[in-house]
């Protein structure tokens, strides 16, 4: 599972005074999952945060929380400066909207490299443009982008799958309201009923398991070095 957070919104990563010193607020989302680390230990607890123009609001402590957050084993992504739909954009503007945000962040993470994006929308360029989407440069900074996350809607494909799309990846939403079925709960209901459906890992990365059925889907440039596992 991968957690996602789009927008870099103050609830996301917020600090509050306590006895005269900024502290985590246990009811922003890093506050929970830090919670979680600590009662689950042995669970590897981290989450992407994709940032816009204004990263996690309170301008006073942003480099801070962004330190913070790579030196605690979180993803930082880039969800563009405008939040633009992508598809109305020419090249130079999709090289603003994403090298803007790539120029911020490494403002603060000189070191950090930023390889992730959210389509905002879920607006994907137009086909030509694309190129521009996956490589460019502004101001002098220059970047690449390997995958790109598509708006929530259905849950995505195994990375060794040939369906995969990492310029459109999909997910989806963890949320009870304004889902139109493709919410988080209807996919635990559909793979509730569907069990031929569900597959629980073993959790070995050098091994990729799949049943017989879906061979013809593996994508062994994906596999790599990895030992295939085919069952029944």
């Amino acid at each position: 599972i991968i957690l996602t957070f789009d927008d870099g919104r103050q609830n996301n990563f917020n600090l509050i005074e306590k006895n005269g010193e900024m502290v985590l607020d246990p009811d922003c989302a890093v506050g929970i999952l830090e919670e979680f680390k600590e009662r689950y230990p042995d669970f590897n607890v981290t989450a992407s945060f994709f940032l816009g123009s204004n990263p996690f609001g309170q301008e006073k402590y942003v480099e801070d929380k962004l330190k913070w957050l790579v030196e605690n084993g979180y993803d930082i992504g880039n969800h563009t400066y405008s939040h633009e739909k992508i598809e109305d954009l020419g090249p130079e503007q999709i090289q603003i909207e994403i090298g803007l945000i790539n120029k911020i962040i490494h403002e603060y993470l000189p070191e950090y490299t930023v390889e992730t994006l959210a389509l905002p929308h879920g607006s994907n360029p137009k086909e030509d443009y694309i190129e521009y989407m996956l490589e460019g440069e502004y101001e002098g900074n220059k970047y690449r982008i390997i995958a790109s996350l598509d708006v929530g809607w259905r849950p995505a494909y195994s990375p060794f799958d040939i369906l995969t799309n990492f310029n459109s990846l999909y997910r989806v939403t963890a949320s009870e309201i304004n889902v139109d079925g493709c919410g988080m709960w209807d996919y635990f209901k559909q793979f509730e009923q569907n069990k031929r459906e569900r597959f629980i890992s073993d959790g070995n990365p050098d091994l990729v398991t799949i049943p017989k059925r879906h061979e013809d889907y593996l994508n062994m440039d994906m596999v790599g070095d990895r030992l295939v596992y085919i069952y029944e």
